[in-house]
């Protein structure tokens, strides 16, 4: 026996025809349907062990060599491709009015028949075509089983007299996931899928964290805000003026219908309402009413200044910038992580590299998305030599950095109700930073 010297030799040693052979072989031990049933019921229970060389075990294997052909071919998962949207676009028909509508209620009742006894039949052959453990061992299987299933109880349960019962009713809203079918179809939505589900174990990592740094900013809203959310208001939503009304006794001493004190609904009253505030704040709805009512507090149980607190805006800000934009983009990032992830291990681009081959890769690819920039000569003309030196200096980007930062500062001091004065000496400054980033440019 002949043996290549070369662990990775590529030469073909086989002889001329063989190769037709193997690829003949393949064709037909892919086009093999699966044993029907694991080993445990095999070794335990004989019925369950079919000689298929023989008598009907030999037309059981036929039958199930044809339903394997049929449900793999492309033809077939069109066709059930086309069926699961068109019963998704029958169910969008169905709304309130559909039992002034007898024609279309009618017609909708005979599709869904004729759906369900279509995704029944789907059901069945691929039973007998991939076999029990090949099809309840495949997640996205289980999924068609259940969705098929609540399709299959409807009928019985019609066909029997059923459909009024309020078990029954709730389970036909259960049709609702028949969409879901079309996600074990398309293999960029089951990556999409995937990431979701691998990324539950990091997203429960990241919810941790999250909720931890949010306790310290509600035990922060707790001492700063705790009963100090109310106000005094009439039925228009008035506030009295701290003059008339300085806290809530004042309020309830009126003996006036008209004005009631009154709460804001989300509050710092506890740590639980604290995280309910602040997961409103992080996602802008409403928040700004929560904002108000804390710039505007004075004490527990006080009539409330507008912005007497202004200090609390600080609160806000950075709660908005860790809180909200830090956490909450976390787990953005550990879904797209994972969604990357699945998409390599389809792909198989990394599936046999070592850790150093994946790094050394990565660089390369790195690398190569990098443009290079074309250098600058230096002029030949001593003028233009010069300022080609002045300008390359880093202390010239630097000084021009911070005139840039001067010429913001004066930018800001600018007001609305500042003095011709102060006017005129703001005009001369920037007319000065204006000739300055002429001459620059």
């Amino acid at each position: 026996e002949k043996i290549s010297l070369s662990e990775g030799s590529t030469v073909d040693l086989r002889k001329p025809g063989e190769e037709a052979d193997d690829l003949s072989e393949l064709s037909e031990d892919s086009m093999e349907p699966e044993d029907c049933f694991p080993q445990f019921c095999l070794r335990h229970c004989q019925c369950c062990n079919i000689d298929i060389s023989t008598g009907l075990g030999l037309a059981w294997w036929r039958l199930r060599k044809t339903c394997y052909q049929i449900v793999e071919h492309s033809w077939f998962e069109t066709f059930i491709i086309f069926m699961i949207l068109l019963s998704s676009g029958a169910l969008a028909f169905e709304d309130i009015y559909i039992e002034r509508r007898k024609v279309i209620k009618v017609i909708l009742e005979y599709a869904d028949k004729v759906f369900s006894y279509i995704f029944v039949l789907e059901m069945f052959l691929k039973w007998i075509a991939y076999g029990f453990k090949k099809y309840f061992t495949n997640y996205w299987c289980w999924l068609d089983f259940l969705i098929v299933d609540v399709s299959l109880i409807s009928l019985v349960a019609n066909s029997l007299g059923y459909s009024d019962f309020a078990a029954i009713k709730s389970l036909r809203t259960l049709r609702a996931l028949r969409p879901l079918r079309a996600l074990s179809r398309f293999e960029g939505m089951r990556v999409v899928v995937n990431a979701l589900i691998g990324a539950i174990p990091s997203i429960m990592n990241v919810l941790l964290v999250c909720l931890i740094f949010w306790l310290i900013f509600s035990i922060m809203g707790v001492n700063l805000f705790a009963g100090k959310f109310g106000k005094c208001v009439n039925r228009t939503g008035f506030i009295h003026s701290i003059t008339i009304v300085n806290n809530k006794s004042d309020c309830l001493a009126m003996n006036d219908t008209q004005f009631y004190w009154t709460t804001v609904k989300v509050n710092f009253d506890n740590v639980g309402l604290g995280y309910l505030s602040l997961l409103q704040v992080a996602t802008f709805k409403g928040w700004m009413e929560i904002m108000n009512a804390a710039v505007d507090s004075r004490g527990v149980e006080e009539q409330p200044s507008r912005e007497i607190n202004l200090y609390m805006y600080i609160y806000f800000v950075v709660f908005i910038i860790f809180g909200s934009f830090f956490t909450l983009n976390l787990f953005i990032g550990v879904i797209i992580d994972n969604f990357n992830q699945q998409k390599r291990k389809l792909g198989g681009h990394d599936l046999f590299m070592t850790e150093e081959q994946k790094k050394y890769y990565n660089a390369m690819k790195k690398l190569g998305s990098k443009k290079p920039q074309k250098p600058i000569p230096r002029p030949a003309n001593i003028l233009q030599a010069f300022f080609f030196d002045l300008v390359s200096k880093q202390a010239f980007d630097i000084m021009i950095m911070m005139l840039i930062i001067v010429n913001m500062v004066t930018m800001m001091v600018e007001t609305d109700e500042q003095s011709e004065q102060m006017e005129s000496i703001l005009n001369t400054i920037n007319l000065v930073f204006i000739v300055i980033f002429t001459t620059e440019c």
